[in-house]
């Protein structure tokens, strides 16, 4: 399974723009998942790691939860109550 990373810098001036081609990524735990220079995490087998990103030496760091094929699964959609539930 594969996923992409996406980097949105904020800037004092109030601007915002993406920065993923220029940030630096790292994985807390390479057993669990890889992060490409690009910022594409690929898991290896289940567990937990942390997407560790770098930008302008600022740091962040994103969950990352590998749970596996599991038979039957099917994603539910969470109930939109109000705005901000549309917003995640």
């Amino acid at each position: 399974s594969q996923q992409q990373l996406i980097v949105i810098a904020h800037f004092a001036d109030g601007s915002s723009r993406d920065v993923t081609r220029d940030a630096v990524f790292e994985t807390s735990n390479f057993e669990v998942a890889t992060v490409s220079d690009t910022g594409q995490i690929d898991a290896v087998r289940r567990g937990e790691a942390a997407a560790l990103v770098r930008y302008e030496g600022l740091y962040a760091a994103a969950p990352v939860a590998i749970i596996g094929d599991r038979a039957g699964f099917a994603w539910q959609e969470t109930p939109e109550h109000n705005y901000i539930d549309k917003l995640i």
